[in-house]
């Protein structure tokens, strides 16, 4: 049984509204507003993939100074696919299976987000330390009692492909089988792409998962 499942994926933008009104136009398909992340500077648009999984287009707060993650998704001249998330059950199971292969984890940070109705949005992630491969490999989420974010909005969108290249895809890979995680792991350069089908058209998303910020993530995870 696996351990972990792909949970949803981040894109970073610097303009919400003008990056949610992009995806209109690729795919016919309109972003829902999921609201804002006190914590973290950030706010956000949701589209469910299907079941347990969805894309998280997120940026800094409109109207707002930007700060934290804000400040850094304020340097993406163009909508990035920058880290991608793995739900798990058990985030200490989650850790002991990555121990096993070296890797080392930060504490688990409690999330919110408060959604446009008002209610407040919980979670817990724990991300890796050391895994040398930055975003190309997920924060684990455990979303608690909360209901998942894809069955909370409705879309029309599907994931018609999801890539991550590494110079050390067997490492990467190993470490994704560890978990359960089913990901086509190809070797080269570091790269990410995610492949979104509409009715309306299709739209794609690339990044290296390389921010200079992922040196400092506990902070803005936290």
């Amino acid at each position: 049984m696996s351990i972990a499942s792909l949970d949803h994926f981040l894109v970073g933008t610097k303009d919400l509204e003008a990056a949610a009104a992009d995806i209109v136009s690729a795919t016919g398909v309109e972003p829902v507003r999921g609201g804002a992340h006190p914590k973290l500077g950030t706010a956000n648009f949701l589209l469910s993939l299907g079941s347990g999984l969805y894309f998280e287009l997120i940026g800094p707060i409109p109207g707002e100074s930007p700060r934290e993650l804000g400040v850094a998704l304020s340097d993406f001249d163009t909508p990035t696919l920058f880290w991608f998330a793995a739900r798990c059950g058990d985030l200490d199971r989650a850790i002991d299976a990555l121990g096993v292969q070296g890797f080392r984890a930060h504490d688990v940070s409690d999330g919110l987000r408060r959604a446009e109705d008002g209610r407040d949005i919980r979670w817990q992630t724990q991300e890796i330390v050391n895994s040398g491969f930055n975003g190309r490999f997920p924060f684990l989420i455990d979303w608690l009692d909360t209901p998942h974010p894809s069955a909370t909005v409705s879309s029309s969108l599907v994931m018609s492909g999801f890539r991550v290249t590494d110079p050390d895809a067997n490492r990467l890979a190993s470490a994704f089988d560890a978990l359960g995680l089913c990901v086509n792991v190809e070797s080269g350069d570091a790269d990410m792409e995610l492949e979104l089908e509409g009715p309306g058209g299709s739209v794609a998303f690339r990044g290296s998962g390389n921010a200079a910020w992922f040196n400092n993530t506990s902070k803005l995870l936290g």
